[in-house]
């Protein structure tokens, strides 16, 4: 490009048009198409890799804008959008051009300069090494610490007795970050900043405070670890803040909506042929043996993942317990959840009469997918979406309206203290005595006395 200035000069000028369109007029715009998501931002055909206009739908303008300013980033530094490539190569050039034009250095001579310091220094991650150093961040022997890729394996093996949940939250947020920060994971542990980390959690999850908070909470473990091993003298993550995250206010479902969905686990219902092939996989799901998982979900609070890690051996009508065991906890630690007497009625009735200690409470065999025929029967769909972790959420809520103890519910919830209870359930909007005595009566017998009768539905 340096070498022909005409195609070079049209080539810096189409880029600069686009990025201050871009700038100036990408922003977010009401939509009513999509329930629940009111917030549209429409990808331009200019910067499209599909070369036509797209669009994606958000929830809040906040979420909306935040995947603007990522796209812009990612833009300007990948020359993707919405994590495709574009055939614009001129971004790199211009980002470039701004970045010097600051120091008045040209790119020519910024390239000259850093090749003659690489190769004085040996290397890439030495040079950056010997600039942390001089700026009194890293350790004499910053060169010979491990790379934040091995620094996570070497922690991973060390922390392998953690819960499977545990394990697998850490290895896909790690597992982001390699994919779109490889650079970083290939430097020197002891040569990454704290402006590194900020931008590295930029990067992967702009627009998403829980996910930032969430990564940014790995990363100081991983640091932390570092130090013990003696590979860095401080953590790089401490100056870093938290982002302030809004509580999404908890969603209890109603008795009537518990009942239709006790009434959606049913065998596989008669296939159109003519329908979508999604619609016939979901008609020829027999959802039948879920009913224990809505009763344990509903009834005891236990966690999806948890669920499906339950064996007969766990439950004891006889103590009056399900057993949560310490390697299938989110936490890592063992709880033993009260059967209550609407629960023990449920184990009673759906317990096959053949099923050994070690076999799954819940049939493992395409969950999944028997899941999402379980809530579409039960009027769940994109336009009323299943409320996340709902289950365990109306376990809590009728739990502390009903009056239960609330030691012992946090107990059962696997809570270290009833802090959590108090801030997030206590004034749950709708739920009143009448409907929390309502919601602890739904057995087996009810359902077939009252629920046929009412219809109900999500």
């Amino acid at each position: 490009m340096l070498e022909n200035h005409e195609k070079g000069y049209n080539m810096v000028k189409k880029v600069c048009t686009i990025m201050h369109s871009l700038v100036d007029d990408w922003k977010p715009s009401p939509c009513t198409s999509r329930p629940g998501k009111p917030w549209r931002v429409v990808i331009p055909a200019r910067i499209s890799h599909t070369g036509k206009q797209t669009s994606k739908y958000f929830a809040t303008k906040g979420e909306a804008e935040g995947f603007i300013a990522e796209q812009i980033r990612n833009l300007k530094r990948f020359g993707t959008v919405n994590g495709k490539s574009i055939d614009i190569d001129a971004y790199k050039w211009n980002t470039v051009d701004e970045i010097l034009s600051e120091i008045g250095v040209t790119p020519l001579e910024a390239a000259t300069h850093y090749v003659a310091l690489v190769k004085r220094a040996g290397s890439v991650a030495k040079l950056g090494t010997l600039v942390e150093m001089g700026r009194g961040v890293a350790p004499p022997d910053a060169d010979m610490s491990p790379s934040l890729r091995e620094l996570a394996s070497t922690a991973s093996t060390a922390k392998a007795h953690n819960s499977r949940v545990t394990v697998i939250s850490r290895k896909t947020r790690l597992g982001r970050l390699e994919r779109l920060c490889p650079d970083l994971v290939a430097r020197p542990c002891a040569a990454i900043t704290p402006a590194m980390i900020r931008d590295a959690l930029d990067t992967c999850h702009a627009g998403h405070p829980t996910s930032w908070n969430n990564l940014k909470r790995e990363l100081s473990t991983l640091f932390n670890f570092a130090i013990k091993r003696g590979w860095i003298i401080k953590n790089p993550v401490d100056p870093i803040d938290k982002l302030p995250v809004q509580e999404a206010e908890i969603v209890a479902l109603t008795p009537d909506q518990l009942i239709a969905l006790f009434q959606a686990c049913t065998p596989p219902q008669e296939i159109d042929k003519a329908a979508p092939v999604y619609q016939r996989r979901v008609a020829a799901q027999d959802t039948t043996d879920l009913r224990l998982y809505v009763a344990l979900g509903a009834f005891a609070g236990i966690r999806p993942w948890e669920l499906t890690r339950l064996t007969w051996e766990d439950i004891s009508l006889e103590d009056g317990v399900v057993s949560v065991r310490a390697k299938h906890s989110k936490t890592g630690g063992a709880r033993h959840v009260t059967i209550q007497p609407v629960l023990k009625a449920w184990i009673q009735a759906c317990r096959p009469h053949n099923a050994g200690l070690e076999d799954p409470v819940i049939n493992p065999a395409d969950l999944k997918t028997r899941l999402f025929a379980l809530r579409t029967r039960a009027g769940y769909s994109p336009e009323n979406p299943w409320p996340h972790d709902c289950l365990r959420h109306s376990f809590a809520s009728y739990s502390m309206k009903a009056g239960h103890d609330l030691n012992q519910l946090s107990n059962d919830m696997g809570h270290v203290g009833t802090a959590l209870l108090k801030t997030r359930y206590l004034n749950m909007r709708g739920l009143t005595k009448e409907s929390a005595a309502r919601y602890w009566s739904i057995t087996p017998e009810y359902l077939a006395t009252h629920g046929k009768k009412s219809g109900h539905t999500a």
